[in-house]
Formats: structure tokens, sequence, C-alpha cells
């Protein structure tokens, strides 16, 4: 039986400190390291240990702009927090969704998507407006559980998609949890008696913790500042009856994450390099001073440095990237209000450097073309710049499906393998051919990793979700 699909609400970065005497530098320290993870808006909450209450702030833009403009919270008297950085990935633009999310005594930070959210309202009695988040349920459903422990017992079973969570009681007790079904990572580190969270590791290295403890699917942690347990939630079957399997995003390491973090064991930068590497093992490009290796984004970087590794052939940065655009196709709604069209964002963030790639033949890299906005442009000014030829590589398979689970595209009809033919490809040959045929005719040629090779370079053992890739989803879902 196919699960109703509500619009997703948004894919976070979440963590908390606690045991601290500074939790507020500690969490800016964090938030800031994780930046990555969500630029639309930041939040944060202190343990108030004189008044013995909750004390949130919220903010919309980065998270330097958040703790600046309530930079006297580092003078509440208190030793511990959660945060969260917001990535909206609908149109949902209430200022209410930042998080954490309040809900009477307890305060909820949430990494992922809840596409049952509107159903678990009706059955738990919570009233919800039109552009109420997931998050928003979530955080009802632990308040009228009574605890932490049990609140998030009843989501494992009744919460279908991604939920990895940081929470805080009106006692103080911190809680973490990485969902049964291990979508997003989540991390622990600990210093002396203090105890961090985050959805990466860099969270936890800003620190200087450099020992950390991946959750494993379903793990809870509890934590008073005292004393800290581990719980396992993490039931066979929900509520409905779907059975529950791991299903680690397979999007994760090619893209999402900071290449410095892993995930499942695996590093951002390895996988990154090996693949490369594979594409340059596809190619066999000779290594005779006419080629050049070049990330088209700053996210393309590792993906080129394996494949310069494998093929000998030289790396240079063809485009000078511009660090302060940050992720384009996470903001295009600000960038639309400036009267900016994505192409002119894409020479904003990366503008070409005309010695480097002057009758030269590029080999592009990149991790993966979602809805192909940008690239369009980044390839006619290469061209524009001298280059002999062109050749893209993209370091993941085809995005051919929306993703449920927390990723910006969940608009199929926006993807561009999807819209990139009036006909259905018959293999990848075709489809790679219909796609550079549509980002430029003059490119050269246009390759994707394979779907056995990606699997393979993950480490999947049927652990993942390869959905947004292949349209097989670890829950059935009725559009």
């Amino acid at each position: 039986m196919a699960v109703q699909l509500y619009l997703p609400t948004h894919k976070c970065g979440i963590g908390a400190a606690v045991n601290t005497q500074t939790p507020f530098q500690d969490m800016f320290s964090q938030a800031e390291s994780i930046q990555n993870r969500g630029y639309d808006g930041c939040g944060f909450s202190l343990f108030d240990m004189d008044a013995r209450v909750i004390r949130t702030f919220r903010e919309r833009g980065k998270v330097a702009d958040a703790f600046e403009r309530n930079v006297g919270a580092k003078d509440i008297i208190s030793d511990r927090g959660i945060f969260n950085n917001r990535y909206r990935t609908t149109g949902d633009t209430n200022p209410d969704n930042l998080q954490p999310i309040v809900a009477g005594g307890v305060v909820v930070s949430h990494n992922g998507n809840v596409f049952n959210y509107r159903g678990l309202a009706e059955e738990h009695g919570i009233a919800l407006k039109d552009d109420d988040s997931d998050t928003h349920v979530m955080a009802q459903i632990i308040k009228q559980a009574g605890s932490l422990e049990k609140g998030v017992r009843v989501l494992a079973e009744e919460a279908l998609g991604a939920f990895n969570l940081v929470a805080m009681d009106e006692n103080g007790v911190v809680a973490a949890y990485r969902d049964p079904w291990g979508y997003h990572p989540l991390f622990m580190g600990r210093k002396g008696n203090s105890t961090y969270f985050a959805s990466e590791e860099p969270g936890i290295y800003a620190l200087k913790i450099y020992g950390t403890e991946e959750l494993m699917p379903g793990d809870l942690i509890l934590t008073d500042g005292t004393s800290i347990g581990k719980l396992s939630v993490k039931p066979k079957r929900t509520k409905s009856g779907i059975p529950i399997k791991e299903s680690m995003c397979a999007f994760e390491l090619p893209y999402f994450m900071r290449p410095g973090g892993s995930f499942n064991g695996l590093l951002g930068s390895r996988f990154r390099e090996d693949a490369g590497g594979r594409l340059a093992e596809m190619d066999g490009f000779p290594n005779d001073g006419t080629y050049v290796v070049s990330p088209i984004l700053n996210s393309g970087e590792h993906y080129a440095i394996g494949y310069s590794r494998q093929s000998g052939i030289p790396m240079a940065r063809a485009f000078l990237f511009n660090p302060d655009m940050s992720r384009l196709y996470m903001q295009e709604d600000k960038m639309k209000a400036l009267g900016l069209s994505p192409k002119k964002l894409a020479r904003l963030k990366n503008m070409v450097v005309p010695e480097i790639v002057r009758g030269k033949k590029i080999i592009v890299t990149d991790d993966s073309i979602v809805t192909g906005s940008t690239v369009p442009e980044l390839m006619e000014d290469l061209f524009d710049a001298g280059a002999k030829e062109v050749h893209l590589r993209i370091g993941t398979s085809p995005i051919t499906s929306s993703c449920h689970m927390g990723l910006n595209h969940s608009d199929k009809t926006k993807l561009k393998a999807v819209n990139s033919a009036r006909t259905q490809p018959a293999n990848l040959e075709e489809l790679e051919e219909n796609v550079r045929r549509s980002i430029d005719p003059r490119l050269n040629s246009l390759h994707y990793l394979p779907m056995d090779d990606f699997r393979r370079l993950l480490g999947d053992r049927g652990d993942h979700c390869f959905g947004c890739f292949t349209g097989v989803y670890p829950v059935p879902i009725q559009s």
C-alpha cells in the first residue's frame, strides 16, 4: 500500500552542546562549521539555569547573522543548548518554521523530512496551519508523550521519512536521535565532561575534538549533563506495518556533506576522489599536454583531484571560485528577488580564467546535475574564453526522480536528466547525449558515474537510499 505524500519542508544541520562553560560560543563554532547544511536561517536554544527555562533565538540568514543579532544570549547563565541551520526545500517561507521549534517546555531541532506529518497531526489531534512544518508535528508529539524518550519511541514507529533530531526539555535533559532508517548522519563527541552532537564531524572538529562516534540508526542518546545513556529505538516495522530497513542517503557523500566528514565510516573526500579516478579510467584521455582537469564548482574539487591522479593529466582551476556565493540552488528565491537569473549567478560564483582555458581541452568535474540551470552558462563561458574542447564529467549517476527525504529536488519536472528530451532514453548513453545537447551542443562529451560503480564506491549492501537516482524508495510513495 502506497503512502500519501505531503510536500517536504526542510533538511537542516543540527547539533547540541551539553555541560560546557561556553555553550553560546561552542554552538556558534559548531553551527558555523556545518553552514553547508543550511543558509536560510539559524536558531539556537539555551537552558537558562537561573530561571530554569529555555530561551530560544531564531533569525533568517547565515549562522554568523543569527548569533551576532543575539549576542546578548552569551550572558545567559547556561551550560547547554541545541541549534539548527535551516535549509528550506519547498516554498514555505513562514519564519515560524525556523528552528528550534518550541512546544511547551520542549524544543526540537530536526534534520530531514517526515512526509506523513499531516496524517500524524490528524491522528494525534494536533492543529496545523497550512504552512506549518513537519517539525511542528514532531515537537507536539514529543510534548504529548510526556518525555523525550517516549516521544522518540512514538516517532520511530509512526513517522515516515528522515527525522534525525536533537531536543531539550524543561529540565535541561538533551536527547539526540538518529532515525531507524539512518538516512542522514549524526555524530557525538566528548571532551572531559562535555558532550557535543552535530550532523557532521566538522561540527565537532571545530571544538578540537577529533574522536567522534557516529550514532547508528535507531541510537538515542540522553544526557542531563552529569550522566549519559544510550538506547536503541529501532522497531522492525512501523505501526502501519512497513518494514524498517537502513536506507542511508546516497547523495550525502557525493555532495551534501563537507568532504572532511565521513558517513558510515567512509570519508567524503575519499569517495569523491575514487569516483573521479573511475571516470578517468573510463575515459582514457592521454596525458599529452593538451588536456587540463578542472572542477566546475568548489564541490567538484575532489573529483578533479581523483581524475588527475588517476590519469596523470594536470589539474588547474579554470574557474575563479567566489566562496561568498553560497549554494545557488538552495537560494533561488533570494536571487530572483535581486533580479539575477541562474545564469548570471553562475558567472558570479565561477568566473573563467582565460589564461588557463585558451587552446586547451578542458575536462570539467562536478558532483551532479540537478536542475542544470547554471551548467549551460559555465560551458558557454569556457568556449567563449577559448577552450578547444570541453568534456563534462559527473561523479554520480543521473538524478531522474524526486527526493522525499530532505533534499531540494522534490519536483521531478525540474530535473535536467528528466527534461533533456521528449522521449524516455533507452539507456545511459542516450540519456547522456540528451543532457549534453540540452546543456550546449558544442559540449564535446558528457559522462556520469555508472550506477554499478556508484554503488560499489559507496560500499552499498542494499543499505542505501538511491530514490532520486532510481525512483525506488524504501517506502512505497503515492505522489
